[in-house]
Formats: C-alpha cells, structure tokens, sequence
C-alpha cells in the first residue's frame, strides 16, 4: 500500500468529482435554458388549471390553446409548498410557439430562477474542481506586479 495506490484511490475520487459536477451542470443548465428560452422567446396566454390530478395541486396540470387552435396540456416543472392551485382557475402561463409542450406557468417560472442558478453555479464549481483534480497539479496563481 504505497504512494501508487494513494494516487489511484485520489484520482478515482477527482473523476467522481468531475462527473458528478458534469452532471450537475448539465441537468441544470437544461432547467436553466429551457425557463430562459421560455422568457426569452415564448408566446405569454392564459391556461386552465386542470381537475385530473384532484382538486388541488401544488404541481399543477394546465390546458391551453395555442395561437394556432391547437389543444395543449402540461404538468409545470416548479413546485411550491405556498403556492396552491385549485381546479378550474386561470393562470398565466407562457409557451415555445415552436414546440407548445414546452411551457411553463409564469410564476413558478420566476420562482424557480434562483434554484436554477444555484444549482448551475454548484455544477460549475464542481466541473472545475474535478477539472483540477483530474489535472493532478497544482495551481499557483501569481499576482505580483510585473516589473517593466
């Protein structure tokens, strides 16, 4: 049990690091891109929130009708534990033209913002740091003045 195995079992971690923080990342930076695009580009309207999944929801399933007729439903992605919504009531909601599926309701939209930008710098920071550790050196960073 020498100085190879340490580096073994070191560099084992620093690649769990590293794929964790990838993962990370890249599951929150699609929340994070999906609620951008939705502000960024989507059509805003108003949908019903729908009585299948009981009376109340904190989750709720919408309907609506798109500028071209077309009939849609979705479950929101955000959930609140404050925010309650009943059966039948109408809600701003805001939608992709191009792919009407892709839609979210305006509120737990803006809700989520600071959860998916936490959750992108935690990702970040962990890529990095599997980066580094991945690089198995270390990093000297130099702020002395150059002298002319």
């Amino acid at each position: 049990m020498g100085e190879e195995e340490t580096k073994k079992t070191g560099n084992r971690y620093s690649i769990i690091l590293l794929l964790v923080g990838l993962f990370t990342l890249l599951l929150s930076g699609t929340f994070l891109g999906r609620q951008l695009a939705l502000d960024l580009f989507g059509t805003p309207t108003t949908g019903v929130v729908s009585s299948k999944y009981g009376s109340q929801t904190k989750s709720p399933v919408i309907e609506f009708t798109t500028e071209k007729g077309e009939h849609v439903t979705f479950r929101s992605w955000h959930a609140t534990n404050f925010i309650v919504y009943s059966a039948g009531s109408e809600v701003d909601i805001v939608y992709l033209p191009a792919y009407p599926k892709i839609a979210e309701v305006r509120l737990l939209g803006f809700i989520g913002y600071p959860d998916d930008i936490g959750w992108f710098c935690l990702g970040s920071l962990l890529t990095a740091g599997g980066l580094v550790a991945v690089r198995n050196k270390t990093i000297t960073i130099d702020l002395r003045r150059k002298s002319k």
